[in-house]
């Protein structure tokens, strides 16, 4: 009796421990050694959900840059017109992110080939399960779900994986799905298992080199300038000499 409380106690403090988070989070071992500068992010994967592919590929590439986790962002627009390119990369991209969403592999070998395309040491994916406006329970709501993978593409690892939903009830004005968006992605990236950049050991920068030291210059004295001698008066004059008579 006393084992079968313990593990419903048990049961019990997970379910509520869950209740405040995530509805799905998992998150690698690998994750601790993981320390991304500049994160692609690929483009969503909408599905059904055509309408929210332009907002949700500007708001997460926006929401990653505010999060302070990375020196860069790489956003999908600049992916897409990146690898327009290269009919061989596109195609491999392609592939890729096929294989993530519909087996949850993350194929090594293109993972290595699409970092060295992309410049990048982090993929970020984005797909879309809810997106629009429905009722629940009677009640008119707005309902958005999104689903991310934060890969290691050096060697395919994913290195955390979420989904999330939120719904909000309304009853005249339709509630925004981009700003519900937003914040279902604030939520989710509270969860994301890095180390903001600012908080990092810092890298201690190279000792500037010794400035040279300055010549020892001996002071110049300049002479003293020497005392003028005042000329000397001219002499008086003599009483003045006449013939004098000479005496017999």
């Amino acid at each position: 009796m006393k084992k079968t409380l313990t593990a419903f106690f048990f049961v019990l403090a997970a379910f509520l421990a869950g209740c405040g988070g995530l509805n799905f989070s998992q998150v690698s071992p690998d994750a601790k050694d993981f320390s991304p500068s500049a994160v692609a992010v690929l483009p969503a994967t909408v599905g059904e959900f055509e309408s929210s592919r332009s907002t949700i590929d500007d708001l997460v590439s926006r929401k990653l840059l505010e999060t302070g986790l990375f020196e860069e962002v790489k956003e999908s627009a600049a992916i897409k017109n990146q690898v327009s390119g290269s009919a061989e990369i596109a195609s491999s991209m392609e592939g890729y992110i096929q294989r993530l969403n519909t087996l949850g592999i993350s194929d090594a070998a293109v993972s290595a080939k699409l970092k060295d395309a992309l410049h990048a040491d982090a993929f970020f994916l984005t797909y879309v399960t809810a997106w629009g406006y429905g009722r629940q329970g009677g009640d008119k709501v707005a309902r958005v779900g999104l689903g991310i993978r934060l890969i290691n593409p050096s060697n395919g690892s994913i290195v955390w994986k979420a989904n999330h939903e939120l719904v909000e009830e309304y009853w005249m004005i339709k509630p925004d799905l981009g700003k519900l968006a937003e914040k279902l992605l604030s939520e989710m990236f509270e969860e994301m298992p890095l180390e903001k950049r600012a908080s990092r050991p810092a890298k201690a920068a190279p000792a500037a080199p010794a400035a040279p030291a300055a010549p020892v210059v001996a002071p110049v004295i300049a002479p003293a300038p020497e005392a003028e001698t005042a000329p000397a008066p001219p002499a008086a004059p003599g009483p003045p000499v006449t013939d004098g008579a000479i005496a017999q």
